[in-house]
């Protein structure tokens, strides 16, 4: 699903993405709506500025 290695201002909006690797990515000021991200590994990323709003992160 990230196939770039910066984000800048994007909106997600309903992403699916449990159980997967996310490594090296970095985001700046996104915002990620009702995103499921459960059960994800984030390595090496940096989020500044992001909204999460009615997201799965656990």
């Amino acid at each position: 699903m990230f196939i770039e290695e910066e984000y800048y201002d994007e909106r997600f909006l309903e992403a699916q993405y449990s159980q997967k690797e996310v490594t090296s990515v970095r985001f700046y000021d996104c915002t990620f709506t009702k995103c499921d991200f459960s059960e994800t590994v984030f390595k090496d990323c940096k989020f500044s500025g992001c909204t999460f709003e009615n997201c799965n992160l656990s």
